[in-house]
């Protein structure tokens, strides 16, 4: 019994040490903030007639070059850079992205796929589906 508390007293710096290191070194090291995404046009897990205007808004954090749209259904793959986009920053520092297919999507399932970093180079994704065809089928 007394060996176990000794193993158990000599481990538990261990786990001191580790609590540290997640929190960082030093008081002045800044958490890293992710950007956000939100108010997604079309909604995600909808039903549209057809598909080929997409917007959504990203928090004031986000860096605008590096918004990345990535947009896929069956064979038709389209990558959007922030160049192909349109960004406009709100007086609240919000983002409102939009965006245009050059031909309009008709059947089946399309993904959403929305990448960018922060400011400080902290990067999200997120990604959602937006079914096509009439609504109840």
């Amino acid at each position: 019994m007394r060996t176990f508390i000794q193993i158990g007293l000599m481990l538990l710096p261990v786990f001191f040490i580790d609590t540290a290191y997640a929190y960082g070194s030093s008081g002045s090291s800044k958490a890293c903030e992710k950007p956000s995404f939100s108010k997604f046009q079309p909604a995600p897990d909808s039903t549209a007639p057809s598909f080929s205007d997409f917007s959504f808004n990203a928090s004031p954090n986000t860096s605008a070059p590096s918004i990345e749209v990535g947009i896929s259904s069956g064979g038709v793959k389209r990558t959007f850079k922030a160049k192909d986009l349109q960004i406009a920053a709100q007086k609240n520092g919000v983002l409102e992205v939009t965006g245009r297919m050059d031909n309009p999507l008709r059947e089946g399932f399309v993904r959403l796929d929305i990448a960018a970093k922060s400011h400080s180079g902290c990067g999200n994704a997120e990604g959602y589906l937006v079914k096509l065809g009439k609504a109840g089928r």
